[in-house]
């Protein structure tokens, strides 16, 4: 069915939000009775392929029908790291569902921070693509430390390549689907949750790579953080601090 919305067609967006719905609703389901149950539909669910199917379907539905899909996103990517890896995929990493198709694209990033979606959507999305963002940090680190230890440590005879993860560039992916230019409106958004969510992923990515500067600096981000970063709120001053320092910190580097 979602297949289908994928397409889309007048219809497509009421198709996906029925049935995101329907996939949603067990996971509201509570005892441990359903626990079994609930772990063999996620593996359904992954070998399907879900994540990339709605994140093809999402670029086709209109923002109010986008909603419970989102919700569902963020719940399977924050609940499992093998719906992340479908998330981050290149279409080549060999995941399970692993059919070709990459995951979040450019159009994909745009529908899920869409300015005209509701805020509860928003905030879902940045949610979790900050988890994305941070994921992507921790794989690096780790691959970097397995390639030092190949090339100096005792006996070693692993090349560095050999140490990088399976599973494709998921810095390359965050940096191909182009968030920062989705990032203006969203800056400037009536609701406080949005922008400190907003400020948090800016920072996340700009802690992530280097790579990420000339795009958020393009965007016009800087001073739309600086503003966060004055306030009178303190989560958003937090949160806008947080991304200004690390924009200043890539700025001094480059």
């Amino acid at each position: 069915k979602l297949s289908s919305a994928s397409r889309g067609g007048a219809s497509s967006g009421r198709l996906l939000r029925a049935v995101s719905i329907a996939v949603y609703a067990p996971f509201g389901e509570g005892g441990e009775e359903e626990e079994e149950a609930l772990v063999a539909l996620q593996q359904a669910l992954h070998e399907a392929g879900l994540v990339k199917t709605l994140l093809r379907a999402l670029a086709e539905a209109s923002p109010h029908d986008r909603e419970v899909s989102v919700s569902l996103l963020a719940r399977l990517v924050l609940g499992s790291r093998h719906f992340l890896r479908q998330l981050l995929c290149d279409g080549q990493c060999g995941d399970q569902g692993g059919d070709g198709r990459c995951g979040l694209t450019a159009a994909a990033a745009a529908a899920c921070l869409d300015p005209r979606c509701s805020a509860a959507s928003l905030v879902n999305a940045l949610l979790l693509l900050c988890h994305a963002a941070r994921a992507a940090g921790s794989r690096r680190d780790v691959a970097g430390a397995a390639a030092a230890a190949c090339l100096t440590g005792p006996g070693a005879t692993t090349s560095a390549a050999s140490a990088s993860p399976p599973d494709g560039d998921w810095t390359g992916m965050l940096l191909r689907a182009r968030l920062p230019q989705c990032l203006t409106p969203l800056l400037r958004h009536d609701e406080l949750a949005v922008r400190s969510k907003a400020c948090t992923l800016v920072g996340t990515l700009c802690r992530l790579s280097s790579a990420f500067y000339e795009p958020v600096r393009a965007a016009g981000l800087p001073p739309l953080v600086a503003a966060c970063g004055t306030h009178e709120v303190s989560s958003l001053r937090r949160a806008g601090s947080f991304a200004l320092a690390e924009v200043a910190r890539l700025e001094r580097l480059t």
